[in-house]
């Protein structure tokens, strides 16, 4: 394929600009966090997903988590025990309640877990996940498994 040069031009422009666009991205999302939390110690990962790495539904031993996927698709979530199960758009903030959460209450949980990769085609196979979480977040936690 010939690309024109102005194409070819914005292209490797963009490229470059990558990783420090991704940065930026993320820089904002921690401060979007600590607003929302009131935390100011906060616990970034960046991960690429090949595998089905967390695919039952639970719900985190963290009071708030935040999530962005960049590449592939979005958590999945339900509030049914898993009937019912929506996917958020790759790229989308998501916000997600914890065990921790002040003033939980069980019945108003909501389950997430990784999309399974294993069913999509191999082109399909990755996740580039971004997690944001307190600090002191998940040391040695278990999940609440439910399906």
């Amino acid at each position: 394929m010939d690309m024109s040069p102005v194409l070819k031009q914005a292209a490797e422009a963009y490229l470059k600009e990558g990783p420090r666009l991704l940065m930026a991205d993320m820089m904002e999302l921690a401060e979007l966090y600590r607003h929302v939390s009131g935390h100011q110690n906060l616990r970034v990962r960046l991960e690429k997903i090949t595998t089905d790495s967390c695919r039952k539904f639970h719900v985190d031993c963290v009071d708030l988590r935040l999530l962005r996927t960049y590449v592939g698709p979005g958590v999945q979530w339900t509030g049914d025990e898993g009937r019912t199960v929506q996917e958020a758009p790759t790229g989308a903030v998501v916000f997600l309640k914890g065990k921790h959460f002040p003033g939980w209450d069980d019945a108003e949980k909501i389950l997430h877990r990784s999309p399974p990769l294993s069913k999509r085609p191999v082109a399909e196979r990755v996740r580039l996940l971004l997690t944001i979480d307190e600090a002191n977040a998940c040391a040695d936690a278990p999940f609440d498994m439910v399906a």
